[in-house]
């Protein structure tokens, strides 16, 4: 009879064993605060860098128009542009001076990228210079809609995985701002005047 109770107590400490790994195991790891927060800070880092070297590019949009003479309307929106792009750049330095953690030169981008980048950045600024008229318009805005629809995700992931919350609403903020900008943009394009 011992035999038999033993077996039972045996069998029976053996499934909750096996009960308590087949829940231990369907756990997710837990990932250390310090860890988490430290993925979270290369990924700000990498999106702030990014943004914020695109928004230099765009503060100097407008001087464009410098040598291009074209219509009022759009004069207006690249201007406007051009400001806010300004003021972003010079918030994120800011940002920056004030939190040793966020760091705007993480682009870390594979040498292929930057290449491709800088490639593309050449030729459409080539195109830009040689077009006039309605095809220096179409080619300007176009560019335009795909760069602040860049910055305001950039912005957008910036502000996801920011830890304080009063950075995280300066990178909104942005965020919003370079959403507005798109739209006006991207409905002067649809006009197609």
């Amino acid at each position: 009879m011992h035999a038999v109770a033993r077996r039972g107590n045996v069998q029976r400490r053996l499934g909750i064993i096996s009960l308590v790994l087949l829940v231990a195991g369907c756990r997710s790891p837990q990932v250390p605060a310090r860890e988490l927060v430290s993925a979270n800070n290369a990924t700000r880092n990498n999106a702030a860098s990014l943004l914020y070297e695109l928004m230099g590019e765009e503060a100097d949009v407008s001087k464009l128009l410098i040598i291009k003479r074209e219509r009022d309307e759009l004069h207006r929106i690249i201007k406007n542009i051009s400001s806010v792009a300004s003021a972003a750049h010079k918030t994120l330095a800011l940002l920056a001076k004030e939190d040793p953690t966020l760091d705007l030169k993480r682009t870390n981008l594979p040498s292929g990228e930057k290449a491709v980048r800088e490639a593309m950045s050449k030729q459409k600024g080539g195109e830009l210079l040689k077009a006039s008229g309605a095809d220096f318009e179409f080619k300007l805005l176009l560019t335009q809609v795909e760069s602040l629809a860049y910055s305001d995700h950039l912005a957008r992931v910036a502000a996801l995985n920011e830890s304080n919350p009063a950075q995280s609403r300066v990178f909104t903020e942005i965020a919003t701002q370079m959403n507005q900008l798109h739209g006006e943009a991207l409905n002067l394009l649809r006009a197609g005047r």
